[in-house]
């Protein structure tokens, strides 16, 4: 079923003149080697092998770029709806690094194209200049996404962010001020069935 609906994906993103869909396959645990995508192709779309389930971690490694222009570039993870673009699809967790506003914004959609109003800013790092790599690292819970980045002294947290959406189906990542380069999808979550029995 979920290859149907990434084919389906990838069809609709080329009938868009968009850039390919990627699929980032699952990766049994943190030690295993993360993805390396191209530089080219912009903006890029990446679906999980699976939608996130609880307990999983999502892994991204991006550098920003040497230029004049400050940064402002965003990765939105997204739930899919076929009938809807695949950079208007609604977004479950966004996070945009605003460095003239000195901020990285978190917020997510209520419902297509309408933002909720619990928007967070955090203070830009200062080491987060041109020509520096940041190593993020989101962690999907059924009722919200824990954000870290992952720093040479350990992990740095930057916020939790409350999930209101049952699925989180693939990442987007748009305008080209910074270069995503590595990501991982670490398949930890579990997402336990209910037990029928127990029920009745």
């Amino acid at each position: 079923m979920l290859v149907a609906i990434w084919f389906s994906m990838a069809f609709l993103a080329s009938a868009q003149r968009q850039v390919q869909l990627g699929i980032l396959k699952c990766s049994p645990n943190e030690r295993a080697p993360m993805t390396e995508l191209p530089y080219d192709g912009w903006p890029k779309f990446l679906a999980f092998d699976r939608p996130l389930k609880h307990g999983d971690w999502v892994r991204f490694s991006f550098t920003f770029r040497n230029d004049d222009v400050p940064t402002d570039a965003t990765i939105d993870f997204r739930k899919y709806d076929r009938g809807v673009r695949l950079d208007k699809n609604i977004i479950t967790l966004h996070m945009r690094f605003k460095q003239d506003e000195n901020r990285l914004v978190i917020n997510a959609h209520d419902e297509e194209g309408k933002w909720q109003n619990y928007e967070q800013s955090h203070v830009f790092r200062s080491w987060w200049l041109p020509g520096r790599t940041a190593h993020i690292e989101v962690r999907y819970h059924n009722t919200m996404f824990e954000i870290y980045e992952r720093t040479v002294v350990g992990y740095v947290w930057i916020t939790d962010f409350r999930n209101i959406h049952e699925y989180t189906e693939y990442l987007s990542a748009t305008n080209v001020q910074f270069f995503l380069y590595k990501v991982q999808h670490i398949c930890y979550g579990d997402d336990p069935e209910p037990d029928v029995a127990e029920e009745e």
